[in-house]
């Protein structure tokens, strides 16, 4: 229900939002009501609606006793009649002296200084864009690009642009009845997803409007679970009907002012005092509490088995009593001071987010932030971050934009004089950041002995063994093994513990698709922004997953700097336990129909995504498709570990209608298959996803080789030779199944890893830790033996591609 409110009683909260950027305005007509124009003065709604039934009645000779049937009329029936009948010259001749060179008083100019993230009008007038900073106009009726917002101040005009009308005979951009309205916003997806999501989950402040009167956003208002607060400004005292119909619109707050004018030097004057508020979010953010946990098995548990966050969003940080310091962490300490950017990698469950925490509590001389995976930063606080002097900055590379990484290594040595270190935490799966330090080093950017990353192992020293395995008596868990990797021993041990974890008895819903789609998106991304469930139309699901897995699945309120006009997410949904929802998942995976389900869910995510992007071009693509994390096989593998094989395979099938001109897409499901036929014992079966692989890697490369002809663009020449590595690789795994008999397939497969091998983007030290997808050292056998007997190989050009590929391996040390 609506309350009534003067300014004063929410001036403190409406400041904190100017703060963080939380607060956009919707201006109706009232804000240009009455201003001076080119030839007259802006009309009102009821203005301009007097003024339509005068020329209606002039066209039509009607005398004044049709007048009152006319006003009884509703705006959108009188405009259609002043439309079809009234000439079209005359109509702009109306609109260019009424609605053009709008010129705005002193307190409304300074009212838009303020800086908004965008500007929502029902207005068609150019009073903003002619009076402010906010020039770039955005139609309701026209595709627009989803970067805009990041890069331009906008003026979102949701019924129409003066100008649009007056230039074009087939302008469609006038909009007056709820229809035309929907129906404009429909075709333009990004913009109704936005404004969707700006509905449900920022805060909104109407100054002007006439809700009875004007155009209504009813149609979107009236569906949304409001999360934030809605101000209606007004100088009149609502009474109980007037407030009724102020919540049917979704208004929280009726906020009375003395005078219109007040309106605005109020809100200029409050933006003023949130530039002044203390701390910013940065400076919030670097401090963090550390607990350390007593012995115990209850207690612990959680940490061990199901990949307790040690953070919560408190930024508390609980340390399980089995905490111990990996040896790869005296080293990164070591080099904060001499080195501007670190880069450790590591696998899936090797113990990053540890090592994280581990490295920001040693480091007691500098301001420490750190950045997990749940979070991102904006590109303004990122700059502030990286002009910062004596600070340390621990971030998971899901954090960074790619563009981040890029002017994080180029600033190495400025850094270096300020004391800035920054130390990256990469998946060891993630070849792109490998990538793009080949390409800065073909660029001299950074040397060739520079910026080589930390591997942490999957596997613990004996020395880290004994102190870990001393810890984890204490607490009744038994030990780890020397020989197996860290998730093998907490499976190894789960299994030989009995004892069910609290988290046990705490199910997430999977009753539909959709309710599987939010926990697919959770255990993908370890975070979805508000603006994302928006795109995916989840708000009901995550919203019912929250109730059914509190402590594991929370809601969160944002930081500030993880906040930019582009994506201005005021909350975000987060997983507080990523292995107990792999695992749940995983049991999914095993119920009657669970697999279709989760099929059907990885279809709804992509589709929901493409229609609020785009479809994937054959010709042009970006590198960063938003679905990419989503068909990552690395990703659906590890949340699959057990029921994977004829899983992953499925939910790559079924995503080919949406994805198949996308060769990020084949290239996935290349590897796919090859990790089909490495699971399977049958040579038929072997065969078979060998050669679909090829046949996917193949049409990868070869889209990827066609767009860097046109392109010229050095990323796409990467994610070409990726492919091709991937072609080699599948080629020598047929020529070994057919015994090397093959010869023709034999120096196809040489000749195309020399050229795979040949390019800076893939290395033989790669080729060497990739278990994965070169099954049984496949490269280093068919090299070795194609160097032992010639015959294999009978034509010139592929013995001298092995020659080569030998001195290539000798100089890796292969």
């Amino acid at each position: 229900m609506c309350v009534c409110v003067s300014y004063s009683e929410v001036k403190s909260e409406i400041q904190q939002q100017l703060k963080r950027k939380a607060l956009i305005p919707i201006l109706g007509s009232g804000f240009t009501k009455g201003c001076a124009s080119r030839n007259g003065t802006v009309p009102s709604g009821a203005d301009y609606k007097e003024y339509m039934i005068d020329q209606i009645m002039k066209i039509r000779g009607y005398d004044d006793s049709k007048r009152l049937d006319y006003e009884k009329k509703q705006f959108p029936d009188i405009s259609t009649i002043y439309h079809e009948i009234v000439p079209k010259n005359n109509q702009r001749n109306y609109l260019r002296n009424n609605f053009t060179k709008v010129e705005l008083p002193l307190e409304k100019k300074k009212f838009l200084n303020i800086n908004w993230p965008y500007i929502y009008t029902l207005n068609s007038d150019d009073a903003i864009e002619n009076n402010s900073r906010y020039e770039t106009v955005i139609y309701s009726n026209r595709e627009i690009s989803h970067e805009i917002f990041s890069t331009e101040k906008c003026t979102i005009k949701l019924h129409g642009d003066v100008y649009d009308i007056l230039k074009y005979e087939d302008s469609k951009c006038e909009i007056f009845d709820l229809q035309q309205y929907v129906h404009s916003l429909y075709e333009n997806r990004i913009l109704l997803d936005k404004l969707k999501h700006d509905y449900e989950f920022t805060n909104l402040m109407y100054i002007g409007c006439s809700l009875s009167n004007e155009i209504d956003l009813l149609s979107i208002s009236s569906k949304a679970t409001i999360n934030g607060n809605r101000y209606y400004c007004t100088t009149k005292q609502p009474d109980e009907d007037d407030l009724l119909m102020l919540s049917k619109y979704g208004i929280t707050h009726c906020v009375i002012f003395d005078s219109y004018d007040a309106i605005y030097t109020e809100l200029v004057a409050s933006a003023e005092e949130a530039e002044k508020i203390g701390k910013s979010d940065l400076d919030e953010y670097k401090t963090f509490e550390i607990t350390e946990l007593q012995n115990g098995f209850d207690i612990n548990k959680a940490y061990l088995f199901h990949g307790k966050s040690l953070i919560n969003k408190e930024r508390h940080v609980c340390l399980p009593s089995f905490f111990i310091s990996r040896k790869i962490t005296d080293q990164l300490a070591t080099n904060i001071r001499t080195k501007g950017t670190q880069i450790l990698v590591g696998s899936g469950c090797s113990g990053k987010t540890y090592v994280t925490i581990d490295l920001a509590r040693r480091i007691v001389d500098k301001d420490v932030f750190v950045f997990q995976s749940r979070e991102r930063i904006n590109n303004e606080a990122f700059s502030s971050l990286l002009h910062r002097e004596n600070c340390l900055i621990i971030a998971d590379s899901k954090v960074l934009s790619e563009k981040q990484i890029e002017d994080i290594v180029r600033s190495d040595l400025e850094r270096i004089k300020r004391q800035n270190s920054f130390v990256i935490i990469e998946s060891k799966s993630n070849r792109d950041l490998m990538s793009l330090l080949s390409l800065l080093r073909i660029s001299d950017v950074i040397k060739e002995n520079e910026l080589i990353p930390s591997e942490l192992k999957n596997k613990l020293t004996a020395e880290e063994s004994k102190e870990l395995n001393e810890k984890l008596v204490k607490s009744s868990f038994g030990i780890f093994s020397k020989s197996k990797s860290i998730s093998d021993n907490i499976i190894d041990i789960s299994e030989r513990l009995i004892q069910k974890s609290q988290f046990d008895k705490i199910t997430p819903r999977m009753e539909t698709v959709k309710e599987v789609a939010c926990l697919i998106a959770l255990a993908t991304m370890e975070k979805i922004y508000s603006e994302d469930v928006v795109i995916l139309n989840l708000e009901e699901e995550f919203f019912s997953q929250k109730e059914s897995a509190s402590t594991l699945i929370e809601d969160e309120g944002t930081w500030a700097f993880e906040i930019s006009a582009g994506n201005n997410s005021q909350m975000k949904y987060v997983v507080n336990a990523e292995y107990w929802l792999f695992n749940q998942l995983d049991n999914l995976a095993k119920m009657s129909l669970g697999q279709e389900k989760i099929i059907k869910a990885y279809q709804y995510i992509v589709q929901k995504i493409i229609e609020h992007y785009g479809k994937p071009d054959l010709k042009y693509g970006k590198k960063d498709a938003p679905y990419k994390e989503y068909i990552l096989f690395d990703n659906i593998n590890q949340i699959f570990t057990f029921q994977g094989n004829i899983l992953i395979r499925g939910i790559y099938e079924n995503l080919n209608d949406l994805l198949s001109t996308d060769p990020n897409y084949l290239h996935q499901r290349a590897k796919c298959y090859i990790r089909s036929s490495y699971i399977t014992n049958d040579s038929r079966e072997k065969q078979q996803w060998l050669a679909q692989a090829q046949r996917d890697a193949s049409s990868s490369h070869k889209i990827f080789e066609e767009r860097y002809i046109e392109s010229k663009n050095e990323k796409v020449q990467i994610s070409s030779d990726h492919a091709l590595y991937t072609v080699a690789l599948t080629l020598c795994h047929l020529a070994k199944l057919e015994d090397y008999k093959n010869l023709k397939l034999n120096e196809n497969a040489i000749n195309n890893l020399y050229l795979a091998v040949s390019s800076p983007y893939n290395s033989m030290e790669f080729i060497k830790k990739d278990k994965n997808y070169n099954y049984n050292n496949i490269i280093g056998e068919i090299i070795t033996t194609f160097a032992a007997d010639r015959s294999l190989i009978p034509s010139e050009k592929a013995q001298m591609n092995v020659v080569e590929l030998i001195k290539i391996q000798i100089g890796e040390n292969f």
